[in-house]
């Protein structure tokens, strides 16, 4: 009889075995697939900020278009990663831009010449671009603008002269 206890006692402990190593590879394979559901969760945010963004700047656009006169500061958010949101009227000043790399600069070329003029860049290059069809002005002395967002966050300044409207960077 006490062979017959004996072997239970070891068929027992091999089932424990397996269930410990069944369990640990169900715990894997869960913190596995909740990785993964994270970061696409974190990358569908960040296509949606970007979208809202270009939603939001032709709304507030074509708000102050509309109103003769009308000068409004804007609150925009992109994603925390974004380094810097650009507005490109014209393809020759991105060659005056000292803060962006050579290789970037040939891409946002290509890309204004589809024009498309705004483009948000994270600290790798180019995100995402958007073709404006409003027709924007951009103070200062060349045709680019580029706002460098914090945390995410910017505001912006939209002002209609003489039915020509202007965009600028809020300093605030």
């Amino acid at each position: 009889m006490v062979k017959i206890n004996n072997y239970k006692t070891r068929k027992s402990q091999m089932n424990q075995v397996f269930v410990y190593a069944f369990s640990i590879i169900i715990v894997l394979f869960v913190g596995f697939l909740a990785t993964k559901f994270i970061s696409t969760f974190t990358q569908d945010v960040e296509k949606r900020d970007e979208s809202l963004f270009y939603n939001d700047f032709e709304n507030d656009f074509h708000t102050v278009f509309t109103n003769y006169g009308a000068e409004k500061i804007f609150n925009y958010r992109v994603s925390r990663e974004v380094s810097l949101v650009c507005f490109i009227k014209d393809i020759n000043c991105i060659d005056s831009m000292s803060d962006i790399d050579n290789e970037i600069k040939s891409d946002m070329k290509v890309i204004r010449e589809n024009d498309e003029n705004i483009m948000i860049l994270d600290k790798d290059g180019i995100v995402n671009s958007h073709k404006s069809e409003k027709g924007f002005e951009i103070e200062g002395v060349n045709n680019c603008l580029c706002i460098k967002p914090n945390s995410g966050r910017f505001s912006m300044i939209i002002t209609n002269t003489k039915n020509t409207v202007y965009i600028s960077n809020n300093d605030d």
